[in-house]
Order: C-alpha cells, then structure tokens, then sequence
C-alpha cells in the first residue's frame, strides 16, 4: 500500500497490518462507515485456498479499520448450504434500508480448483444491519448476471444501486 500527500505526485509505501491470518484477495474499494462520531473503513475480500490445498477454503469476508493501516475480520459472509456456491470479490455498499450494508459477490461453482459458472449464472447478495460484523445467509440476486466475471457492486451519487458486469458466456474471449 502507499499514500500520498500532494495528490499523486509522489507516493510513500506503507506497510499494512492485518490481524486476520489468511491468505487475501480483494477487487473491492473501501468504504467507510460512520460509527459513534467516526468513521470505520470496510473492505470485502475472500480467500481461495483450495486452489493450493486439498483442505483450503473459500470464504468471502469483511475486514474493518479504524485507521486504514490496521485490518481486523469484521465478519464472514455465509454462504448457503445448497447449492454450494464459491462466494467471491464481493463490493459493499449502502443497502436499502437506514444503517443496512448489503454487499454483491461474483459466484463460481464451489469447492473445486478449476470452478465455472453456476448454471444458473447469477451474483449473490447478503445484508448487515450492525455494520458488517453480521451477515445475513447469501441468496441470489437472479437479475444480477454474473458468469464468474469480475463485477462491481456500489452506489451512485443520487443514491442508485449500480452493478457493472461482463454479459458474455465463461471463459469468453473476443477479437
């Protein structure tokens, strides 16, 4: 990680702590979320240590900062027993209601190192009410297309959900 301080002429690194042992992976942005006169940064990541071990896990969790160099697990993000479903690079944003989060995740097939898409190719969503410690079973948002693509999942100025996605097929390659 870096920071700047003369809007992006020059960059410092900074050295990030994380008090989650775990392998990481993010595509989300961090957002911040008030909290007793302040604020508290999310940032959705997964892990996908199956890929490497037999034994691994996929998982989809929230980290949570005060100060931005500190990482803690805020929460997971349950995943529904069936059909089992491989819950990643999901993006948090206000949800519908006052004080809900809600976060979309891009889906695969779960529990295999080479996954594809769900036959049914739909992202999953799940919602907090208490900041992103808890989260709510994932279920899926069936007018959310999602092949396995990298998505994004936020809130506009005016207050729309927005959700930009890649429409084609898995694995698709245009010339």
């Amino acid at each position: 990680a870096a920071y700047t301080i003369d809007g992006g002429w020059s960059w410092q690194p900074v050295e990030l702590a994380v008090h989650h042992h775990s392998s990481l992976i993010t595509c989300a942005e961090i957002i911040e979320y008030p909290v007793d006169g302040g604020i508290r940064y999310l940032l959705g990541t997964h892990r996908n240590s199956l890929r490497h071990d037999p034994l691994g896990r996929q998982d989809q969790f929230v980290l949570e900062s005060d100060n931005l160099l500190e990482w803690r697990l805020a929460g997971y993000v349950l995943a529904p027993e069936t059909p089992a479903v491989f819950l990643h690079e999901g993006n948090i944003a206000e949800g519908d209601r006052p004080g809900e989060l809600k976060i979309v995740m891009r889906t695969a097939t779960a529990g295999r190192e080479n996954y594809t898409s769900l036959d049914e190719p739909t992202a999953y969503s799940s919602v907090s009410q208490d900041g992103g410690r808890s989260w709510s079973v994932a279920k899926p948002e069936t007018e959310l297309h999602n092949t396995t693509s990298k998505a994004y999942f936020g809130r506009s100025r005016t207050g729309s959900h927005l959700y930009v996605y890649s429409g084609g097929p898995f694995r698709e390659r245009r010339q």
